[in-house]
């Protein structure tokens, strides 16, 4: 069994946590998993409160890149790995960790995963979710206010100082590294069927191997989560053959 890795790229809140659970829940828990980079900071334990607090989020530097790749090498080898554990509010890491089995499909999910060789080296397939950046701001403003203990002026700070200005350094730029651009346009509108379609291309790349002779491909669309809740049940119900389970099939060689 080869072990297919998708990467999921984007601005910080730009939907690639979306799209990854619903590429999964398509696929099915059975076939494919999901690794999120946001589990790979460095512990700032060390730190305190209130220099972790300040700490930039949005360079290479702030993430295990290699502690990551040995991990995505290791499910490759069909061998299990610990996942850490972050908290975003504290800074640190806990001492718990998850068990991740390998899978036949590996989901791997980070603004900055397109930005370290090493890592881009072990992708089958990049995807780029393409939001215009105040938008992104707009999401990730609220997420982090309430989930991760920022202050509305730290919120403000942090963007002008270290947000915007490191996502055109070094997450804008791998756009180019993508071999699929979703913009994640909410004046756009795409029916369900043509979006299951360009999933499936994704899907039939990887599972053929060709990703790197993909041409660059670019769909708009506003809402990938509402099309993906019903997608499965509609194929099977039209067609009576799910795509997910050929996919799972063929993903063994």
């Amino acid at each position: 069994m080869k072990v297919r890795v998708i990467g999921i790229a984007g601005a910080s809140a730009s939907g690639k946590t979306t799209l990854a659970k619903a590429l999964q829940s398509y696929l099915g828990d059975d076939c494919c998993a999901i690794l999120s980079v946001d589990a790979y900071y460095h512990d700032l334990s060390h730190l305190p409160k209130a220099e972790r607090i300040k700490t930039n989020f949005d360079i290479p530097e702030a993430l295990d890149f290699r502690l990551l790749v040995e991990h995505v090498k290791s499910l490759k080898d069909h061998r299990s790995i610990p996942v850490p554990s972050y908290d975003f509010k504290t800074q640190c890491r806990s001492q718990k960790t998850m068990e991740l089995k390998p899978h036949r499909c590996l989901i791997i999910e980070g603004m900055l995963i397109f930005a370290y060789p090493e890592l881009l080296s072990e992708l089958d397939f990049n995807v780029y979710i393409d939001v215009d950046e105040t938008i992104c701001f707009q999401h990730r403003f609220l997420r982090d206010i309430a989930e991760r203990g920022f202050s509305k002026e730290m919120m403000h700070e942090k963007y002008q100082e270290q947000n915007y200005p490191m996502f055109l350094k070094y997450v804008l730029p791998t756009k180019a590294l993508a071999h699929l651009i979703i913009v994640n346009n909410a004046e756009a509108n795409v029916s369900a069927h043509t979006f299951l379609g360009e999933i499936k291309r994704i899907l039939s790349s990887v599972m053929s191997y060709v990703a790197p002779s993909v041409p660059k491909l670019l769909m708009e669309h506003h809402c990938f989560m509402r099309f993906f809740k019903s997608m499965r049940s509609r194929e099977e119900e039209s067609s009576g053959h799910s795509f997910s389970t050929e996919i799972c099939q063929n993903l063994r060689v």
